[in-house]
C-alpha cells in the first residue's frame, strides 16, 4: 500500500474530468439546438453548413426579387386595363359619331374624344413603380435566374412610350408615308400638327409638320374626321426623302393623321398579354425559389440542428456516470486512511 500516489483517486478524477466535458457540450447543444456550435465540433459539416445558409438566403433574395417584377407587371396591367376601358369608350362613341348628324352631338362627342386621348396619354406617361414609368424601355423585369451564381435574368420591358418619329420636325428629311415606324397607340400619346401654307391648303412647307408636338391626340384624330384632302410639302432645295424630285411628295390627313382606334386597342391588349405572361412567369420563379429555400433549409437542419432525443439519451448516461465517478474519487480519497490502522 502506498500514500505518495493514490493511482485509484487519480483515474476516477481523470474519469469524472472526461464525463463533465462530454456532458458540459451535451448541455451546449441541449440549450443552442445545434449539433455544430464551431468548427471543432466539425469541421467538414460545419462548410456544408455555410455553404448551405448561403444559398438559403439567395434562394429568399432570389423571391423577392421576382416578387417584386411581379409587383410592375400587377402595376402594369392594371394601367393597361384602363387604357383598355379607355379605348373601348373610344371605338364607342366613333360609332355614335357616325351614326348621327346633328352637329352639337358630334361637337360633344369630339370633345369626349379628346379627353379620351389626354387620359390615355396620361396612363401611360404617369404609371410608375418606384420612381420609374412601367412603359419605358429601361422598366425591364429583373429576377434571379441562377442562386448559386447570384446572375440575373431579364424579360424586356413593355416599351409604349418610344416616340417613333417620322420625319424631323423644321427640316425637309421626311418619309414619303408618315405613319412609317409610328405605332397607332404613339399617335395618339404623341400627336401632330401641320399647316397649310397657302389658304387653299395645297402646299406644305417642310417645317410646318411637327410630328414630334407631345401632346395627346386631338377628338378629330381620334374620329377620323380631318379634311381628306391630299395636301403637299413645297419644294425645297433639297429633296423630301424618298421623293422622285423636288417637286414636293404627297400626305393625306385622313390616312396618315388620324388614328386607327381598333389598332390602338389590340396594341394595348398585346401589352396586357405581355405583362400576364410575365406574370405567370415570375410566379413559377417565386414558387420555385421557395421551394429551394425549403430544401436548402432542410438540408442545412439535417447537417447542423442537434437531434435533441440523441443529447437527452447521452446527458442523462452521462449524469449517472458523472455521480458515480464523483462517488468513487471521494471512496478512492478515504483508501490511504487505512494505511493509519497499520500504523497504530
Amino acid at each position: 500500500m502506498r500514500i505518495n500516489n493514490n493511482i485509484s483517486a487519480l483515474n476516477a478524477n481523470r474519469n469524472l474530468g472526461k464525463v463533465n466535458q462530454r456532458l458540459s457540450k451535451t448541455m451546449e447543444k441541449l440549450s443552442s439546438g445545434l449539433r455544430i456550435s464551431r468548427a471543432s465540433d466539425d469541421s467538414a459539416g460545419l462548410a456544408i453548413s455555410e455553404k448551405l445558409r448561403g444559398n438559403i438566403k439567395g434562394a429568399q433574395a432570389s423571391g423577392r426579387a421576382a416578387q417584386d417584377a411581379i409587383s410592375v407587371a400587377q402595376v402594369g396591367e392594371a394601367a393597361l386595363e384602363e387604357a383598355t376601358s379607355l379605348l373601348t369608350r373610344a371605338k364607342e362613341l366613333k360609332v355614335q359619331h357616325t351614326a348621327t348628324s346633328d352637329t352639337t352631338a358630334q361637337t360633344a362627342i369630339e370633345a369626349e374624344m379628346g379627353q379620351i386621348a389626354s387620359e390615355v396619354k396620361n396612363v401611360i406617361e404617369n404609371t410608375k413603380f418606384n420612381g420609374k414609368n412601367v412603359f419605358d424601355t429601361a422598366t425591364d423585369l429583373t429576377y434571379i435566374d441562377d442562386i448559386e451564381s447570384g446572375s440575373k435574368g431579364t424579360l424586356d420591358s413593355v416599351d409604349l412610350l418610344t416616340v417613333q418619329t417620322a420625319g424631323n420636325v423644321g427640316s425637309a428629311s421626311l418619309d414619303t408615308d408618315f405613319s412609317n415606324g409610328r405605332s397607332e397607340l404613339n399617335k395618339i400619346l404623341v400627336g401632330y400638327t401641320y399647316t397649310d401654307a397657302s389658304a387653299d391648303g395645297t402646299a406644305i412647307a417642310a417645317n410646318e409638320i411637327d410630328f414630334t408636338t407631345d401632346v395627346a391626340a386631338t377628338g378629330a384624330q381620334m374620329l377620323g374626321v380631318d379634311d381628306a384632302q391630299t395636301d403637299t410639302f413645297a419644294a425645297v432645295a433639297t429633296k423630301l426623302d424618298g421623293g422622285a424630285d423636288a417637286s414636293g411628295t404627297a400626305l393625306n390627313a385622313a390616312s396618315d393623321l388620324t388614328i386607327d382606334i381598333d389598332a390602338a386597342l389590340g396594341e394595348v391588349v398585346t401589352a396586357r398579354s405581355t405583362f400576364g405572361s410575365y406574370q405567370s412567369r415570375l410566379e413559377s420563379v417565386v414558387r420555385s425559389s421557395n421551394a429551394m429555400a425549403e430544401n436548402y433549409q432542410a438540408a442545412e437542419s439535417r447537417v447542423r440542428d442537434a437531434d435533441m432525443a440523441s443529447e437527452m439519451v447521452s446527458f442523462t448516461k452521462d449524469s449517472i456516470i458523472q455521480q458515480a465517478a464523483q462517488s468513487m474519487l471521494t471512496q478512492a480519497n478515504q483508501l490511504p486512511q487505512s494505511i493509519i490502522g497499520l500504523l497504530q
